[in-house]
């Protein structure tokens, strides 16, 4: 049975309208699945993005923690090398002090030690003499020792009571 059309025929649309018509509509349907295809990939790389940031926070935050770690190790090793500075330190000023009692011991009998310091930079001394000889056969012992390289006469002065003081740095 032919189909029945009981709309008058001026108001039929042609056959023109109606092609056109299911091309709009089939070009909208695949318009419309693309777009979902498209909206659905980028909430897709949208989740993926964000799984991919949370991991990399997590593995930040693992670097984070372990640097911490290292800069207290770190730190702990710098204190270790001070320590072992300052013992060697003790251990040289020992040495100091037995080249101190050596020299010392062949001072003339007027001639007082006052002070001895050990730094870095060598031993200091600090001694008073009542004359000038005195000093003369001090300053020719600590040269003939051979013990040290080099002698420096910080200060030097006179006091009519106690005499002479003579400050050497000597390393």
């Amino acid at each position: 049975m032919p189909p029945i059309n009981l709309l008058p025929t001026e108001l039929v649309p042609k056959k023109g309208a109606i092609k056109t018509s299911n091309l709009i509509k089939q070009v909208t349907t695949v318009g419309f699945t693309v777009l979902s295809i498209i909206i659905m990939g980028i909430i897709g790389y949208f989740v993926y993005l964000n799984s991919q940031f949370s991991s990399l926070e997590r593995v930040n935050n693992q670097l984070v923690t372990e640097i911490e770690a290292l800069e207290g190790t770190e730190q702990q090793f710098f204190l270790t090398k001070n320590r072992l500075k300052g013992i060697k330190e003790v251990y040289s000023a020992d040495s100091q002090l037995d080249k101190i009692l050596q020299i010392k011991s062949s001072f003339p009998p007027e001639v007082q030690v006052s002070e001895t310091e050990v730094s870095s930079e060598g031993i200091g001394l600090v001694f008073f003499s009542p004359n000038a000889s005195s000093i003369s056969k001090v300053l020719e012992t600590i040269y003939q020792s051979e013990l040290f390289d080099g002698v420096l006469l910080k200060s030097f002065g006179f006091n009519p009571v106690s005499g002479y003081t003579v400050t050497l740095l000597m390393s």
